[in-house]
Formats: structure tokens, sequence, C-alpha cells
């Protein structure tokens, strides 16, 4: 709060200022020395020499009652005046790279209309209490919500739980405004703005119904295509190997029927071609061996691939 010796010169200063502005100061200085502007109900109106003889009462109240008073107080002394409400202050959130405006920071402060000036803002709330206007209110977790207890404001906090909370608490509603922008708020000129940072702002009106059909055309061919893959039947590379064996005896016209298992095929197999009795009784014995025996090893596996990849009937 001003001293009383800055509200003194301040007086002497406006000796040369309109009557209308001595009056408004003179009723500011009220405020500044009672320390609020209280309720004026029964004031007496000024006198013609610019004397002041309101009875203010001396009670905290918000800052719509300070700047209504106020209003009262210019009107009495025959000053046009008027309340205008709005919002004073806010939070930045650094993570969404915007400012937080609550209905905690709703303010009211008073204009008064001088000559040559126009109308001219005056705040009696930071006479008041000039810290309800240079710091929000400061919600403290876990503090006394008992309704008429004094209001804390925000100051610089260092303690490192209060910070964290407060940081997630940002995030959290970085989070709400992007759905809300996004998703909720989701126009034709947010449409054009995402376009334009892709750099496809050429695709409109009946370029755009085409580029999303192809679009969705590739995407779900791509899911198709990757939903086969996944589930397409994957052969033992063991059985890779018997197949191509088969294919090549089938190239010299011995084709394996689809009944017929190793033991019986390799018996045709000879019976057609006896040259080749050796490579594919050792190609078939080692077959049955790893295929339904004990002998599945790795060792095993890798000598039945070099025979498959020798035998060229």
């Amino acid at each position: 709060r001003e001293s009383k010796d800055r509200i003194r010169t301040r007086r002497q200063v406006i000796s040369g200022a309109s009557d209308e502005a001595v009056t408004s100061l003179r009723c500011y200085c009220v405020v500044l020395e009672t320390g609020t502007a209280g309720a004026i109900i029964g004031c007496r109106r000024l006198s013609s020499k610019g004397g002041l003889g309101c009875p203010v009462l001396h009670h905290e109240i918000e800052d719509s009652l300070n700047a209504t008073s106020f209003v009262t107080l210019m009107r009495l002394a025959g000053i046009p005046a008027r309340v205008v409400t709005g919002y004073q202050g806010g939070e930045v959130n650094p993570i969404g790279g915007y400012l937080i405006v609550r209905q905690s920071d709703a303010h009211a402060w008073a204009e008064v209309w001088l000559k040559g000036l126009g109308w001219v803002r005056t705040d009696p709330t930071a006479a008041v209490a000039p810290e309800r206007v240079e710091r929000p209110f400061d919600f403290a977790l876990g503090g006394d919500t008992t309704i008429g207890i004094p209001v804390n404001f925000g100051t610089v906090d260092s303690d490192l739980l209060r910070h964290a909370i407060k940081r997630l608490r940002l995030s959290l509603d970085a989070v709400n405004a992007s759905w809300h922008r996004w998703v909720l708020g989701y126009s034709d000129q947010r449409q054009g703005d995402m376009m334009r940072r892709l750099g496809l702002e050429f695709l409109k009106g009946a370029r755009l119904a085409a580029g999303m059909i192809v679009s969705t055309s590739l995407l779900l061919l791509l899911i198709a295509l990757l939903l086969w893959y996944r589930g397409r039947e994957r052969l033992d590379p063991l059985q890779v190997d018997y197949q191509r064996f088969c294919k090549r005896l089938q190239k010299k016209g011995i084709q394996r029927r689809s009944y017929e298992g190793p033991k019986d095929y390799s018996k045709r197999v000879i019976h057609r071609r006896p040259d080749l009795q050796t490579e594919v009784g050792a190609i078939i014995k080692l077959y049955i061996e790893l295929r339904y025996g004990e002998a599945d090893t790795k060792p095993a596996r890798h000598q039945f691939h070099r025979l498959v990849g020798r035998f060229h009937p």
C-alpha cells in the first residue's frame, strides 16, 4: 500500500488539474487511506469545495465491490463512471504454449470520464490488494478450503513435490486442450491449416476426396498384405528341402502322389530308376529319421540339406 506521504504528494501535484480529475484522485485516495472501497450506502454527496465525507467500512471485499463502490463515489461526485469486467492475469502453460485463464482470474475495474482524456481506467483493487492484481490465486495442495479464510496468492515455489504436481497438471491440461482443438473443434479452417503444414494445400474439393479414397485403399491393401503374411503357412526348412527333392524327381517324370509316403515313394523311384538307389535311399532314410525319429539335430539337418543340394537325377 502506498504511504500517506505519497498520497499527500499526489494531492499536491494535481493542484492545476481539472475538477473531475481532482475529485477522482481524492476518491482514489480514500481507497488508499482506508485500505478498502467498502459499502458506501448512506454516503453524503461531495461538497462544492470537493470535500469527502463518506464513511467507508473497514473490511476486505472482492474486486467487483471495490469497482462498484468506486464508481458510486464518482457518480455521487457528478463524474461519469462505469464498471468494466473481464479477466486479470492467467497462467502460461509452457507445454502447450498457451495462456490458461480461469474463472478465478475474473476481475472488475472502473473507468471514469475526464475532459480531454476520455475514459480513463482506474483499478481500486490495485490499491486495496496489489497482490490480487500482480499474482494469481495460489490453490495449495491439501490446503484449507474453509469458506472465509484469507486467500493466498502465488509466489515462487521451490518445493519439488508441488513443482512436479504442477507440471503434471499443466501436462493434463495441454492434453485436454489438444483434444478440444484437434478433435472436438476440428473445423474446415483447422483442416486447411493441417494440410498447409503437410504441404498438401493443393488437395481441395474433388482432389481431396480422391486423395482420401486412394490413401484409404492403400492403407487397407497394406493391412491385408500384413495379415496374409502373418497368417500364411510357414514350412519347416526340412519340409522345404524334401519338396525340392520331390520336384527334381517330378521333372524326370516321377511325380509323388498325394497319399504316398516317403518309403513307398522311394521304392517306386528306385523301381523306375535303379541307378538312383544309393542317393535316394540315403536321402529318404535321413528324412524319415529327422521327420519321425529322434535324430532331429542341427548337424543332421545340415547333412540332409547338402544331400538334397547334390542330388541331380
